[in-house]
């Protein structure tokens, strides 16, 4: 038997519900991108049970299609980007690849509705164009995918090893802090994929060295309790 994992959408939820500390439960949420990226997190936000779940796309149809086969999980629907002017949103979800390319999703001005959050999947040194923009339109709160890959690496480490990383939080929080003041100026596709290829890295070491950690001590537990069982059995002998 064939069995297959998708945790971007987890450690999304994670990462906004937990990290950030921001409920999406009853929350207007709108999805940018109808690719592989916004298929994979669908799901996961669903189960959150926002208000509603919209989602954007360059292509209308694409958006549609998606709407579609998730139509029976929650509240979905599909736009286009210039349908979005007047519409206000809690959350809205940067999917797209924009930022690979240093450009903006065309995003009407004025979705974002007080006390929103804007989160881009993509990361970098400082805040992406995406999360410019939602800072010039007034956006409450923002975050890049740095959270998202951290925790996605979590659920995958704990569907394999059976263990969950305690310290993905901290990990997220003190890596956020560090880039909070560095601008972010990707020269290439290529100059992006380095920093991901970096800070997968950098997070598999954390994660590890945790996990680590976190068996020694269950090992450590079980052990004691062997013990423990033992001297029972030779007190009632």
């Amino acid at each position: 038997r064939i069995v297959g994992d998708n945790t971007d959408g987890v450690g999304l939820c994670r990462d906004i519900c937990h990290n950030l500390q921001h409920a999406l439960q009853g929350k207007r949420i709108l999805l940018l991108g109808a690719g592989g990226a916004a298929r994979g997190v669908i799901l996961p936000l669903l189960a959150e049970q926002p208000a509603c779940l919209t989602i954007a796309n360059r292509t209308a149809s694409k958006a549609e299609q998606l709407a579609q086969q998730f139509q029976h999980y929650g509240q979905l629907g599909a736009s286009s980007y210039e349908a979005l002017a007047g519409q206000q949103f809690d959350v809205i979800i940067n999917a797209t690849s924009a930022s690979l390319s240093d450009a903006l999703p065309p995003l009407p001005g004025g979705c974002f509705a007080p006390g929103s959050l804007a989160y881009d999947m993509m990361y970098g040194k400082g805040l992406t164009p995406f999360l410019l923009f939602a800072q010039q339109q007034g956006s409450a709160q923002l975050a890049d995918g740095l959270g998202m890959l951290v925790e996605q690496a979590a659920e995958a480490f704990c569907i394999w090893r059976g263990v969950r990383p305690m310290v993905a939080h901290s990990c997220v929080t003190v890596a956020r802090l560090a880039r909070a003041t560095a601008p972010m100026k990707p020269k290439s596709r290529h100059s992006i994929s380095a920093r991901r290829v970096v800070g997968v890295s950098l997070a598999a070491r954390s994660l590890s060295s945790d996990c680590m950690l976190s068996t020694s001590s269950l090992n450590a537990a079980a052990t004691s309790r062997r013990r423990a069982s033992a001297k029972a059995s030779l007190v009632k002998r």
